[in-house]
């Protein structure tokens, strides 16, 4: 068991590597780039 330790941390960390890219992933897709986009035709509207 001792000899598979690190192999199981090291799937764990990529696991949890991959969530948080996921997450991160959704978060941009569906609340940051909508609202930058609409700032930045706000803005757009603005200057001309």
């Amino acid at each position: 068991m001792r000899t598979r330790s690190p192999i199981l941390v090291l799937l764990a960390f990529a696991l949890l590597a991959l969530i948080l890219e996921g997450a991160l992933a959704m978060y941009w897709r569906s609340l940051l780039q909508p609202r930058l986009y609409r700032e930045a035709a706000s803005q757009a509207e603005v200057v001309a």
